[in-house]
């Protein structure tokens, strides 16, 4: 029964999930990540639902908060960067790894340009 009633919201309220996500994040490949990772929660609180209160509303909330936590975590700064750039107020913490500068072609933006090409 479960599997029914989840089916039935995947069914209902999948493609405006995506929409959703796609128009919060700009990214449809990360809007498909948020709209599957919806319905696993859904999947795994199935039995905090209340099934006399429509599914879309608490579908969309879930999938609005994932949006917002991607688009925290992609915000945040490590904790060890910020200490080191106190440390150093010279440093620039938003300067791309060794192993980036290698596999990217040219410059980001981010690197300082006395090191040329990312």
């Amino acid at each position: 029964m479960p599997q029914d009633l989840l089916r039935e919201m995947v069914e209902q309220h999948g493609n405006a999930i995506y929409r959703l996500a796609q128009r919060y994040t700009g990214d449809r490949f990360l809007a498909e990540d948020i709209a599957q990772e919806t319905f696993l929660r859904a999947c795994a609180r199935l039995q905090s639902y209340d099934r006399s209160r429509p599914a879309g509303p608490w579908l969309f909330r879930i999938a609005l908060n994932l949006c917002r936590n991607r688009r925290r975590a992609a915000r945040e700064i490590p904790v060890e960067e910020r200490f080191a750039a106190e440390a150093d107020p010279g440093r620039n913490i938003f300067t791309c790894s060794k192993k980036q500068s290698r596999s990217w072609p040219r410059r980001c933006g981010l690197c300082p340009r006395s090191t040329g090409r990312c």
